[in-house]
């Protein structure tokens, strides 16, 4: 069913255009105002796209479903109950909550809450704007007190975008209000398909590799050719621990992590190996690592078609499946 469109949809969508012309907004972030952005875990981006949709937390949480929460408790609790039922999306890429969350954090560390493999959602803002039920807020919806919701080109217009689009140094004077615009949200009720997803971004070629070995056959073959091969668009801060590439063969494996964490240990590390005709499984863990140089492991015998798979404190970091081409026949 086709979704109905708000009576001022083509005033909207023409402002949001026009912020692209604005002297304010950097050559660089001028295609921003062309896209929604939503980021989760890579695990639960697995389940988004099998699903093809995303849910809002409380119809995950009705429906009994598990996902990686990337969320800080503190900031749920602060959510007005009803704002849960949302799916939730920003007007940006390169926020505050990913700026608190993105990446492997050593457990007992400040920012808990983390979200350890990052992946985004790009939505062709136009189709989503428009529609009826479309709700957009002027900044951090955790701050009830503060924060504006609407619904209309009135509201929508007179979203400050020149701050919620603000990417560059702020004095300590200018810092809680332009975080706060940072946030803005565009809101949409239960469950957002995904026919108006355009792009899925990662920060590294080691993620392209995990996510599309990750996707079962069937959903890769119709999602693929949506997940870049190259993080040319600068949307992650990429400050903290993640692996950056990887070079497995039937002799070897070797992982390069970020060598400019800011959070570099201390880490849990298991690596799992398993023979994809033998099932035949191999594994290595260790404890205290410090990842900011590469792991590498030679193995003793070659080994047939495998699929690897290392984790970061439990969380998957990469997974790929090393297969011998096969030669044609004729």
């Amino acid at each position: 069913m086709t979704p109905s469109i708000k009576p001022d949809a083509d005033k909207i969508v023409a402002h949001i255009q026009s912020l692209k012309k604005q002297p304010w907004l950097e050559k660089r972030q001028q295609w921003w105002p062309d896209y929604l952005f939503h980021f989760t875990d890579i695990t639960n981006a697995v389940n988004i796209l099998k699903s093809e949709a995303i849910l809002s937390r409380n119809a995950l949480e009705r429906a009994g479903r598990d996902f990686c929460d990337g969320a800080s408790q503190s900031v749920i609790d602060r959510t007005d109950l009803e704002k849960k039922d949302n799916v939730r999306l920003y007007f940006r890429p390169r926020t505050p909550t990913l700026h608190a969350n993105e990446g492997f954090r050593p457990v007992g560390a400040p920012d808990k809450p983390h979200c350890p493999v990052p992946i985004f959602f790009l939505f062709d803002s136009r189709a989503i704007l428009e529609r009826a039920e479309t709700e957009f807020s002027d900044g951090n919806i955790a701050k009830k007190h503060q924060v504006k919701i609407g619904e209309t080109y009135s509201f929508f217009k007179q979203i400050p975008f020149e701050k919620v689009y603000h990417d560059r140094f702020f004095s300590a004077e200018e810092r809680d209000d332009i975080v706060f615009h940072r946030h803005a949200e565009v809101l949409v009720p239960e469950k957002l398909g995904l026919e108006y997803l355009k792009f899925i971004r990662r920060r590294s070629e080691a993620e392209y590799e995990t996510l599309r070995d990750l996707l079962p056959e069937k959903v890769l073959a119709k999602w693929g050719n949506r997940i870049s091969a190259v993080n040319k668009d600068a949307i992650f801060f990429s400050k903290w621990t993640h692996v950056l590439k990887a070079e497995i063969s039937k002799k070897a494996i070797k992982v390069y992590f970020n060598p400019d964490s800011q959070t570099p240990s201390p880490f849990s590390v298991e690596i799992q190996i398993c023979e994809l005709e033998s099932g035949k499984t191999y594994s290595w863990n260790a404890k205290g690592l410090r990842l900011n140089e590469d792991l590498s492991f030679n193995f003793t015998q070659e080994l047939d078609d495998y699929q690897v798979q290392l984790y970061i404190d439990e969380h998957i970091a990469y997974s790929n499946s090393c297969i011998s081409e096969t030669e044609e026949p004729f």
